[in-house]
């Protein structure tokens, strides 16, 4: 899936090029290149922050009230914020931000929404 769609031969266009940074580099020149390049990294850069935020003020509660408090020190390091952050991190976004092809990050969006469409298992009613 390409993110700059090719446009029809039949279309009169304002510039030739094809690709959204050739259009930033031909409108604005090298500084709107290079604005629109940080606010994009910037962007992503604060989702990322607010993911590891997110997952490292749930997770460690949830695993704290499976394991319950009087947990041995072994396991209690290994549910600590950072280390729940840090191994979350390294296992599931960084590997999923290395794909160049965001097309390929459908199956990973279609489990989590048939996991989030499914009931919780994990926990006893009673």
């Amino acid at each position: 899936m390409r993110l700059a769609a090719p446009l029809p031969p039949e279309r009169p266009t304002l510039t030739p090029q094809r690709a959204d940074i050739d259009i930033l580099d031909s409108c604005f020149g090298r500084p709107g290149r290079a604005a629109a390049s940080f606010f994009q990294f910037s962007f992503a850069f604060g989702g990322m922050c607010a993911f590891c935020v997110i997952i490292g003020d749930t997770i460690p509660r949830v695993l704290l009230s499976l394991v319950g408090p009087d947990a041995s020190p072994v396991v209690s390091f290994f549910i600590s914020r950072p280390v729940v952050t840090t191994i979350l991190t390294l296992s599931i976004s960084y590997p999923l931000s290395l794909y160049r092809d965001i097309e390929k990050l459908s199956h990973a969006s279609a489990l989590a929404l048939i996991r989030c469409a499914a009931p919780p298992t994990c926990f006893a009613t009673g």
